[in-house]
């Protein structure tokens, strides 16, 4: 498991939580939208696990405001984890032989929604890109049945 933020007394109580479940898990403090820290990430998985199986990509963040009313900023937080995220994850695990990709979008990438424009934007990129690189999967050029939902 990965996240921006620092391992929190929150975050610390819920990855006990799991454990005490059997559940095999470590937080690595990684900002997504970083190629570098996701290289960081993926060369601590390789040499802790020998390997990765799968990518559950679910970062996000929401700055709802009328698109008149955004800053060039709050844009650049909303698509940057989700976009830069997928596309910096592709990259690092692109030759890996994964079981599965799957990006968490929303509805918001179909429908829209007010005051989300930039985040129904990022969704719809994930939609897209999970099917161009479900496409490279199928030609050999990527492994891990890919997904959004």
């Amino acid at each position: 498991m990965s996240g921006r933020s620092e391992l929190n007394e929150e975050k610390q109580k819920q990855l006990d939580t799991l454990r005490q479940g059997g559940i095999d898990i470590r937080y690595i403090q990684s900002d997504i939208s970083k190629l570098d820290d996701v290289r960081n990430a993926f060369k601590t998985i390789k040499e802790e696990y020998g390997k990765l199986d799968g990518v559950i990509h679910s970062a996000g963040v929401i700055r709802d405001a009328f698109i008149l009313k955004k800053r060039v900023e709050e844009i650049r937080e909303v698509l940057s984890p989700k976009v830069m995220g997928a596309l910096n994850l592709d990259e690092v695990v692109g030759g890996e032989e994964l079981d599965f990709m799957v990006l968490f979008s929303s509805v918001a990438g179909v429908l829209g929604n007010i005051g989300q424009s930039d985040y129904a934007g990022a969704n719809a990129f994930l939609d897209a890109f999970a099917a161009y690189r479900q496409g490279l999967v199928v030609e050999g050029k990527r492994f891990g049945k890919t997904v959004s939902i």
